[in-house]
């Protein structure tokens, strides 16, 4: 069986049978991956925090039937904090569409949407946030990779980590 909890806040179990669940899986395609939304605020400027607390909370993650398979639309945010004041915070969303001979279910779309579907765009919602960092004139950081199996809920999701500026120390001209 494959269990997940169901909503963003309150959640419940909602069982798969597994084989049922990996027949789905194994028939999808991938087909595109594109930024359909994105804020970014930067109140510092060029000017990076000697330290930062970095909050991220994955947002939501919603389906829509189109012929031939669906597309999903997933959202995250992070937010960069200084001195205990929230000083940058990066928002995207992330469509995704496939290829499906069955259709998504809500029943199928609950597991999907907490493993299969952020395997696949949290690698481009990290890429945005480095690069994002870098237009903001900051040295970038790596966020840690998504760990399929692991706690959703507070070891990796919502997760406050603090870090150091890496900017090198400037030199006299």
């Amino acid at each position: 069986m494959v269990t997940t909890r169901t909503g963003t806040r309150r959640r419940k179990t909602v069982e798969i049978p597994q084989d049922q669940y990996a027949a789905f899986i194994q028939q999808l395609e991938l087909e595109s991956i594109w930024l359909a939304e994105a804020t970014v605020r930067n109140e510092l400027g060029p000017e990076m925090p000697e330290e930062a607390r970095i909050v991220f909370e994955p947002l939501e993650a919603e389906f829509d039937l189109i012929e031939g398979g669906f597309e999903c639309y997933h959202e995250y945010g992070l937010q960069i904090h200084s001195d205990g004041s929230p000083v940058a915070e990066i928002m995207a969303s992330l469509g995704v569409r496939f290829r499906s001979e069955e259709p998504m279910t809500n029943q199928l779309f609950e597991p999907f949407s907490e493993v299969n579907l952020p395997v696949n765009t949290w690698p481009f919602f990290r890429e945005f946030v480095h690069t994002t960092l870098g237009r903001f004139g900051w040295v970038p950081f790596t966020l840690p990779a998504f760990k399929v199996g692991a706690p959703h809920d507070g070891a990796q999701h919502g997760q406050r980590e603090t870090v150091r500026s890496r900017r090198a120390p400037s030199t006299p001209s």
